[in-house]
């Protein structure tokens, strides 16, 4: 008897597809004035100390990330990722080391929670020098008490956006994923004064 062969293919592996996959089609960067790329960290987390063991949990923290903690309102980055501060104790670590949310959690360990949030956010990063002023027109915040390494808890037009600026002109603007391509629509509607082109990476 001839020797059976198993010729069942193995299932495709399965990419998950960005919310904001439309931009990825987006032109090479050029010298617009002003560019919209979509900004994809590999791991998103949240954490939150205890406030009975801030210390431990801050130790921990740097351990693993070599990061300080951030000021309020403020965020720190390396090779890491970037560590960003929500308020008292509550932090999101943005990144596209492998295996970081792991080591995090082990080290935290009781001194705190951490939630992985990594598909839960779309973020663009907005780039060029009319920035801010197209940023105005959604964001009732002045920019100017917003410097580089600032992040802010806000409203952008109907959406709940965590902004975190850059440079004086750039900024990464966070929000829900299932609001992500409405936000990017947002974007560029407000962008079409100053020729706001979409950038694929």
């Amino acid at each position: 008897m001839a020797e059976e062969t198993n010729t069942a293919k193995k299932p495709a592996s399965i990419e998950r597809q960005s919310a904001l996959h439309a931009l990825a089609r987006g032109k090479p960067a050029t010298s617009a004035a002003l560019t919209l790329t979509e900004f994809r960290p590999a791991v998103i987390v949240q954490m939150q100390a205890w406030l009975s063991s801030a210390i431990d949990f801050a130790n921990a923290l740097s351990e693993v990330t070599e990061l300080p903690m951030p000021d309020n309102g403020m965020f720190v980055d390396n090779a890491h990722g970037m560590l960003v501060s929500l308020g008292v104790g509550r932090l999101m670590l943005l990144s596209d080391t492998d295996g970081i949310a792991d080591q995090l959690k082990k080290a935290i360990g009781r001194s705190g929670t951490l939630t992985d949030l990594s598909h839960g956010f779309s973020i663009v990063r907005l780039a060029g020098a009319p920035a801010a002023s197209l940023l105005a027109h959604g964001i009732a915040l002045d920019f100017d008490t917003l410097p580089p390494g600032g992040a802010a808890q806000t409203k952008m037009a109907a959406f709940d956006v965590l902004v975190l600026r850059q440079a004086d002109d750039c900024f990464d603007i966070a929000v829900a994923r299932s609001y992500g391509e409405a936000m990017v629509e947002w974007l560029v509607d407000a962008g079409k004064a100053w020729e706001l082109t979409l950038s694929g990476k």
